[in-house]
């Protein structure tokens, strides 16, 4: 994706604004999976800059959660905050019901992440059940199998060691559902744990095995 797109922009001189903003947001999409965190900050920046003078209050609203995820994953956890927040006020304008419900389930659940880094397991399992139950209204299974993976993480930090492995279970059967392997990997990963906490380090060492082959 990002030798498309460096492709892109080497090639490119007078691309329309719209277009511009779109293509920097994935392209920084790309870098940030990649793991290039400065060039997607950089990138997210620009195109931030591009949606604001097209007004486009949907695109502003997007790049803000993204940034606001940069920032928790540096450990600024008062600014990701802050700009989720903002992002969540944007969302408020749009019109679309299903869009806008989509939108609110992902900053619920990067908030509950924020509170997690905080320290807040109880406030953080409250924010990702609400993400989970918004997503479960506009079918978006890999949003999904996510927070029902971070939900099953919460309750093991709680030491709540059963919801923990239903939770996990849960999240397992959408990643074979959609032939997920990093959920698969997660939701067995999870499992493992789950075993461990009962004291069965036999299935615990087996499940681990799985993962590694």
């Amino acid at each position: 994706g990002m030798r498309w797109f460096e492709a892109l922009f080497e090639r490119s001189d007078d691309v329309p604004l719209e277009a511009n903003a779109h293509a920097l947001r994935s392209y920084a999409a790309c870098a940030d999976i990649a793991g290039r965190d400065e060039l997607a900050a950089e990138l997210y920046g620009r195109s931030l800059a591009a949606f604001e003078e097209l007004g486009d209050d949907l695109g502003r609203a997007r790049l803000l959660h993204r940034l606001g995820i940069q920032a928790m994953r540096r450990g600024e956890l008062v600014l990701a905050r802050k700009l989720l927040e903002a992002s969540w006020e944007l969302h408020e304008h749009n019109e679309d019901e299903t869009e806008r419900t989509w939108d609110r389930s992902q900053i619920l659940g990067t908030l509950g992440a924020v509170a997690r880094d905080e320290g807040d397991v109880g406030k953080a399992f409250e924010l990702v059940r609400e993400s989970l139950d918004l997503v479960r209204e506009v079918g978006i299974e890999w949003w999904e199998m996510g927070m029902l993976g971070e939900l099953a993480t919460l309750a093991l930090l709680a030491n709540r060691v059963e919801e923990a492995s239903s939770l996990a279970r849960d999240s397992l059967a959408l990643a074979r559902e959609m032939r997920d392997r990093p959920g698969r990997v997660l939701g067995v990963g999870l499992l493992a744990v789950v075993a461990a906490e009962r004291g069965d380090l036999e299935r615990a060492g087996r499940l681990w095995g799985a993962i590694e082959d």
